[in-house]
C-alpha cells in the first residue's frame, strides 16, 4: 500500500493523473483491507490532492475533499506523523484558497505555524509561510507578502518548500508590477520544475504568474497567448 502511494502521488504532482489516482485508489483499497490506519492516511492524503487540482468542479469535489482530509488529518494526529498532518492541512488550505475561502485558509495556513511551534518539525513552518505568502499576495498585501516568501526562502529546509516560496516571491513582484524581475525568476522556476517532471507545481505556481509578467512586460501578445 506504502509502496503504490509513493508511486501514485509522485504522478499525480507530475501532471499524470490517469496513472497516479488509480494507484493511489489501490493503496487505499489495500490499506483498508489489511486495517491499516498509516497506509488509509496516506492513501486519502495522495487522493486528495488528486481531487482538489483535477476533479470537476461543484458540490461533489468538495465534499470528496474534505472526507478525505478529515480521514487523513485524523490518522496523522493519531500516529504523530507531523509529514502527513502537515501535508493534509495545506492541501485543505490551497482548496480554500483557490475557492475564495480566504479567512479559511488563513486559519488552515496558521496551523501549519502552530503544528510547527508544538512538535519542533521546521517543515511545517515552511509550507505555513509560503502558503501565506501566496494568500496575501492575492489580497495584494504585498509588502506582507514578500515577507513571507523571503521568510520561507530563509528558514525552509525542503527544496520543495524553497521553490514555492520563490515562486510566491516571484507572483508577488508580478502582481506589483515588477515584470522583468519576476520573468526572470518564473523562466528559471518553469525551468526547474519542468527538469524535475514536477509539473503540478509549474501548473499551480508558475504559468499563470508568468503569463502576467509578459503583459506587465508589454509583451501583450505573447502573454495574451500564454
Amino acid at each position: 500500500s506504502r509502496f503504490l502511494f509513493e508511486t501514485g502521488y509522485a504522478h499525480v504532482f507530475a501532471a499524470r493523473q490517469d496513472v497516479g489516482k488509480p494507484l493511489l485508489e489501490r493503496a487505499l483499497a489495500l490499506g483498508e483491507e489489511i486495517g491499516d490506519e498509516e497506509s488509509i492516511g496516506y492513501a486519502c492524503m495522495g487522493l486528495m490532492w488528486h481531487h482538489v487540482f483535477w476533479a470537476p468542479a461543484g458540490p461533489e469535489r468538495r465534499a470528496t475533499v474534505e472526507r478525505l482530509g478529515r480521514r487523513a488529518l485524523a490518522v496523522g494526529r493519531q500516529i504523530k506523523d507531523v509529514w502527513l498532518t502537515s501535508k493534509t492541512l495545506l492541501c485543505l488550505a490551497n482548496d480554500a484558497s483557490m475557492w475564495g475561502r480566504v479567512d479559511e485558509a488563513e486559519r488552515l495556513d496558521r496551523q501549519l505555524l502552530q503544528l510547527s511551534e508544538e512538535t519542533g518539525d521546521p517543515r511545517p513552518k515552511g509550507m505555513g509561510l509560503f502558503a501565506l505568502a501566496f494568500l496575501t499576495s492575492a489580497r495584494r498585501e504585498f509588502d506582507t507578502a514578500l515577507e513571507y516568501a523571503e521568510s520561507a526562502i530563509r528558514s525552509s529546509v525542503s527544496p520543495v518548500d524553497r521553490l514555492f516560496g520563490r515562486a510566491a516571491k516571484a507572483t508577488t513582484l508580478a502582481l506589483r508590477g515588477d515584470a522583468h524581475e519576476s520573468l526572470a525568476s518564473l523562466g528559471e522556476l518553469r525551468r526547474e520544475t519542468e527538469a524535475g517532471e514536477f509539473r503540478m507545481v509549474g501548473l499551480m505556481a508558475t504559468e499563470i504568474p508568468y503569463g502576467l509578467a509578459l503583459l506587465s512586460s508589454g509583451s501583450f501578445g505573447e502573454g495574451v497567448r500564454w
